[in-house]
């Protein structure tokens, strides 16, 4: 009676989990011995685990063993299940194996408790065979370890080994937890695997696991990443229906996605609707939109939606203001640009390689070396790699301002320091070499390209084509030719222009039109840009009449003459001095309303070129009049004629008005005013528009420095010439 009693109260103190307690009755149990059965054993075993004492509890199923009581599994899984809780999952093996000598049967939970043990310790491969061999043996894993293994193969990457239990699982029955689904369908997503991520989600409404909103926000995420637009609406409405909540994130997808397609007014709704229904739009749902905004050129707009985001506290995120600087860089408007970028900075948004470039890109255009170099550094400072899209614009920028040799020495040093080229940099270096006729560096430039493994394409070829007909490098010409036939290549309207261009400057009208016929004959027929480079070219050379008949040529076939075209001969009449024709033609070009500002500065240099420089000043007052509105080459043509004239005072009027007008003076103009005041011995005034100059980031140049030079001389000869005049007096 009394052994009954006690192994009643061993077993309620387990079941209340005062396991000390019923360390020390066990124990007492053996101490006194009283005889003891498995039950009791596995209830010691039980205690000693629970406080920790695992060898104890060891001893304890040796002892069981010893004392020649065949036991169930059940003390051995339990001894097993106390191990691998404390990440002793090997010890649980041996355990386990020893069963099996025994002769004792192992059962599910043998299994499922090595499972257990081997997540814990993240030993997934272990922990996935232990589940296959519970399937060879018919036995049935248990959710929660399953559910573990797939979000541990998941986060690995083995994403064919997960896929295949949770399959697998479905077959008998099963199903993993709703979390470690959901996370499984993310990954499969990701990955591109669709059709699995849709089996997987039919598989768990079949077997009873109803989807979440987690669930559909990934599957509606994924069409529209698809451009599946109306499998993603269907979907959502799905949603709807079911009575799941709806959150944030499939409104996100689905704004992004209209806005990838360029549907903006369904992105549109979306926000619209999100706001309605009480949802709060964050960075994720104004970004799509502001970025298609910008890519579609409508910078006020998404301004506009930018501003809105401050006003309802929604802060932008690095895609957000990247998306914006980039609208802002597209416009040239720099300002804006680095004004945004430092508010990023300000923020504690940190910029990133794309926002860099952006912004690198963005100052190169505007042809602000010096900032650009600067953020350059900045960008290396800060632990970013630039890359090819960085160092293209650098190239492209160092080409058009300080020359290509530059340009190369830039390219050589990244090639020192190791940075790899790829064939987008290379060509930018490759055109500013072909544009400045420099064919022995044009050459090395291409070999490293084809010995790189570059592949050379059309634009490649007719830019270096080019370069060597200006050289007359005839031998060179043939070469590129049969090298083009032997890829395949086949010339285009902008080769043919190109080898029309080439030849008609140099007034080789014979081989132009030579090129014009084999252009014909390719099948090429000539555009609006053909024709007007081969008429600008014939006006130039003084065969007017034959580019008089090109032009009546095109109003008789299906290209219309342009403003470039007629502009061609504004410019010979200017030139010539013709000025009262030129003045009728352009009225006609006003008329018809093809003229611009091109051509009003082409008029106004006629005027400048004969010296009437009033006139040239109220033709400047009168585009504002038309409609349009001067640039820098209006004021530097004029600027430069009055210093000619000695009129510096009248000239630095004109560039104080420009400068009132928001116009920026380019490279060009900051020489001519330079030059003149040099030469006409202020010098110190030629100084403060070259540190004007350099503070807004222009960069000077070899006619800059000439310039300066001519100053520094004739300011020297002055002082040398006042020395000996007043020795002598």
């Amino acid at each position: 009676m009394k052994q009954y009693t006690t192994s009643q109260i061993l077993f309620a103190l387990i079941k209340i989990r005062q396991f000390a307690l019923a360390r020390e009755l066990f124990d007492e149990m053996l101490g006194t011995g009283v005889r003891v059965d498995e039950y009791v054993y596995t209830a010691g075993i039980r205690a000693y685990c629970e406080t920790n004492n695992l060898d104890g509890a060891k001893d304890l199923l040796a002892r069981m063993e010893s004392k020649g009581i065949n036991g169930s599994a059940v003390p051995y899984n339990v001894l097993m299940y106390g191990f691998c809780k404390n990440n002793r999952v090997h010890e649980a093996v041996e355990v386990k194996n020893g069963m099996v000598e025994r002769g004792v049967t192992t059962d599910e939970v043998t299994y499922r408790t090595l499972v257990y043990g081997f997540c814990r310790t993240d030993e997934l491969e272990m922990a996935l065979e232990t589940t296959d061999d519970m399937l060879r043996l018919g036995f049935v894993p248990s959710e929660a370890s399953c559910s573990i293994i797939l979000d541990g193969l998941r986060k690995r990457g083995h994403v064919e080994e997960a896929f295949r239990l949770a399959w697998h699982l479905g077959e008998l029955g099963m199903v993993p937890n709703l979390f470690a689904s959901n996370a499984l369908m993310d990954k499969l997503c990701k990955d591109g695997r669709f059709s699995e991520a849709e089996r997987l989600f039919t598989g768990m409404e079949n077997r009873g696991l109803q989807p979440n909103e987690v669930t559909y926000a990934i599957l509606i995420h994924s069409l529209c990443k698809r451009g599946m637009m109306n499998d993603a609406l269907h979907m959502f409405d799905r949603m709807r229906e079911k009575g799941i909540r709806v959150t944030a994130y499939p409104y996100n997808s689905l704004i992004n996605g209209y806005c990838q397609c360029d549907d903006f007014d369904q992105a549109w709704r979306f926000l619209r609707e999100m706001v309605e229904k009480g949802l709060s739009p964050n960075a994720a749902s104004y970004s799509p939109l502001i970025a298609g905004l910008c890519r579609k050129g409508d910078t006020g707009s998404a301004v506009e939606l930018h501003n809105e985001m401050d006003r309802n506290g929604v802060s932008g995120n690095i895609y957000t203001l990247t998306a914006l600087i980039n609208c802002f860089c597209k416009d040239r408007n720099m300002d804006e640009a680095a004004r945004l970028f430092d508010k990023m900075i300000d923020s504690s948004i940190v910029p990133n390689e794309v926002t860099f470039n952006v912004m690198i890109e963005g100052y190169c255009r505007a042809g602000n070396i010096r900032k650009a170099f600067q953020l350059y550094d900045q960008m290396v400072d800060r632990g970013l790699t630039p890359d090819n899209y960085t160092y293209r614009s650098m190239i492209s920028v160092l080409c058009l301002t300080l020359g290509a040799l530059k340009a190369k020495e830039f390219v050589d040093d990244l090639e020192n320091n190791c940075a790899v080229l790829n064939g987008f940099s290379l060509t930018a270096l490759l055109h500013g070499l072909c544009k400045e006729g420099r064919l022995t560096e044009t050459y090395h430039v291409w070999n490293v390209m084809g010995a790189q493994g570059v592949k050379l394409d059309l634009i490649s070829f007719t830019a270096i084509m080019n370069a060597a007909l200006k050289q007359n490098d005839n031998e060179k010409v043939s070469m590129l030719i049969r090298e083009m036939e032997e890829k395949g290549l086949k010339p285009d309207i902008v080769f043919h222009t190109c080898m029309i261009d080439a030849h008609s400057k140099e007034a080789n009208i014979a081989q132009a039109l030579n090129c014009w016929d084999n252009m014909i004959a390719d099948g090429c027929p000539p555009n609006v840009i053909t024709y007007t480079v081969l008429i600008n070219n014939l006006c130039r050379s003084g065969h007017l009449s034959s580019a008089e008949i090109l032009c009546k040529e095109m109003l008789g076939g299906r290209f219309l003459p342009n403003s470039f075209t007629y502009n061609c001969f504004l410019d010979y009449l200017a030139t010539e001095g013709e000025l009262e024709k030129a003045k009728v033609l352009h009225a006609a070009m006003l008329e018809g309303c093809l003229a611009n500002t091109v051509t009003f500065n082409t008029l106004i240099k006629g005027f400048c070129k004969v010296g009437q420089i009033q006139e040239a000043i109220d033709l400047m007052q009168k585009i504002t009049e038309s409609g349009f509105f001067p640039d820098c080459i209006s004021y530097s043509t004029i600027i430069n004629e009055l210093c000619k004239m000695g009129d510096t005072n009248k000239a630095f009027g004109l560039w104080n008005e420009m400068l009132y007008k928001g116009l920026k003076p380019d490279i060009v103009a900051y020489n001519i005013l330079i030059r003149w005041c040099s030469i006409h011995g202020e010098f110190d005034k030629g100084l403060g528009i070259y540190s004007d100059m350099f503070k807004n980031g222009v960069q000077p140049n070899w006619d800059t420095y000439r310039a300066l030079f001519i100053g520094a001389s004739l300011m020297i000869r002055c002082k040398i010439n006042q020395s000996l005049n007043s020795c002598f007096i």
